[in-house]
């Protein structure tokens, strides 16, 4: 039974070979030829027919093998062999022809896709929001470095986890954080494609703190606008009206009591003078700053407090003036937190008020990280909201001011309970953690 065509081509030549003996023999037997003569002519003939039939096989056959190790370099994504065929004529050079050309359109085509997919992965790299990449199975295949920068390692080390474990969750075809603090200030954007026959998901991490900080900005602008134009449109003419009356009456409890009303305007007009500091658009002298000569400005200034600095990162550049602003109040909270501790629980007076002030090369960035044995943040939902403080004679300025300050720098001023834990807070004390990224 033939079942290809290299066995129906050699069963076709070995027939013809076949009928060319016989016709050969029949034709010496009709010539009267001896049986000697016969046996010569076939002898001779049979070979002769052998290596024509094999030679005309390997001839018909020969454009198949060109194009099979053609094909077969396609398969495996060579496009560099062609056809050396040398008969380029007829129906079989069209068809090599043909084939050539398909393999170079396929070679642009790899190339354009290559260049796309480097495209793609450049772009990935060089986003600042993390890309997680996920396959069927919801584990992580792929990253980039500002996913290893949020997880605070490598990505590459916690590939094919479940997303579950890094934090993530899927409910009602929307990915959420497991983390209630950073849920809100992430936004996760979500598509889903298919690729090499599975399904893949791809996760965006945005951060969108400074877009909801820019909003909340813009609203407290406006609010401080209004009243700071409201309270002191009806504070001057009462200030001064009481002044007036003041300086005409003779009776000294009314005189008091003026005083009183002209006394308060002032600090009513301060306070609201205050308050614009928040919103102000600072103009900064940016310069080198030497972090340890920088701290030892400011040591001096609370002889009370046991520092201890730890400095992986000495050099940044800021504004000298506003910088120690800042750190004078969180300094100075710190050392309210540690006091109103010891009033609360009657600590041991040998017990003295630490800070530990360190700081870290963090991408493009220094982090700067104050740890305080304190009474830790009572609230931290509220923490720079204007106007709100759980100070005694606090005005709820203070920590406002400094992330404006920071902000104008490009940084970010983060505060977080020193139990939390944090990797940059792991000193085992108890007390808050103030974080500060300034960029280099």
């Amino acid at each position: 039974m033939i079942t290809n065509q290299e066995q129906w081509l050699t069963k076709a030549l070995y027939l013809l070979s076949a009928i060319l003996i016989v016709l050969t023999s029949t034709i010496t037997w009709l010539l009267s030829a001896s049986i000697l003569w016969l046996i010569t002519v076939n002898s001779v003939l049979l070979p002769i027919l052998y290596f024509v039939a094999d030679s005309v096989k390997e001839k018909l056959n020969k454009p198949y093998y060109h194009l099979l190790y053609q094909l077969d370099a396609l398969l495996v994504g060579d496009y560099s062999l062609t056809s050396q065929f040398k008969n380029n004529n007829g129906i079989a050079g069209q068809v090599f022809t043909s084939l050539t050309k398909l393999s170079q359109q396929l070679s642009n085509k790899h190339q354009l896709f290559d260049e796309n997919n480097l495209l793609v992965h450049s772009l990935i790299q060089a986003l600042d929001s993390p890309v997680l990449l996920l396959n069927d199975k919801q584990q992580l295949i792929h990253g980039n470095q500002a996913l290893s920068l949020w997880l605070e390692q490598d990505w590459r080390l916690v590939r094919l986890t479940k997303v579950e474990q890094l934090g993530f969750s899927y409910h009602d075809h929307h990915w959420q954080m497991k983390n209630q603090q950073q849920s809100p200030l992430y936004k996760i954007r979500s598509s889903q494609f298919t690729l090499a026959n599975q399904q893949h998901q791809l996760l965006i991490l945005t951060d969108i703190s400074s877009e909801l900080r820019q909003m909340q900005l813009k609203s407290w602008q406006q609010l401080i606008r209004v009243l700071t134009h409201e309270i002191k449109n009806s504070l001057t003419p009462i200030k001064s009206l009481a002044q007036t009356l003041r300086d005409i009456n003779q009776d000294k409890e009314q005189q008091s009591a003026l005083n009183v009303i002209v006394e308060r305007s002032q600090n009513l007009n301060d306070f609201v003078a205050n308050y614009g500091q928040i919103t102000r658009v600072y103009q900064l002298k940016l310069k080198p700053i030497k972090l340890t000569l920088f701290i030892e400005g400011i040591i001096p200034l609370y002889p009370n407090i046991n520092f201890s600095c730890q400095f992986e990162q000495t050099n940044i550049t800021a504004d000298e003036v506003l910088l120690q602003q800042v750190f004078i109040n969180l300094i100075e909270n710190a050392q309210q937190a540690f006091i109103s501790r010891a009033t609360d629980i009657d600590i041991n007076n040998k017990e003295q008020c630490q800070l530990i002030i360190k700081s870290k090369l963090l991408k493009n960035t220094c982090l700067l990280t104050l740890i305080d044995n304190g009474g830790g943040i009572q609230n931290t939902d509220n923490l720079f909201v204007p106007f709100y403080t759980t100070k005694a004679n606090g005005n709820g300025i203070g920590l406002s001011l400094c992330r404006n300050i920071i902000e104008q720098h490009g940084g970010q001023l983060t505060l977080i309970n020193n139990t939390n834990n944090y990797d940059n807070c792991a000193e085992k004390t108890t007390g808050a953690c103030a974080q500060i990224t300034i960029p280099l």
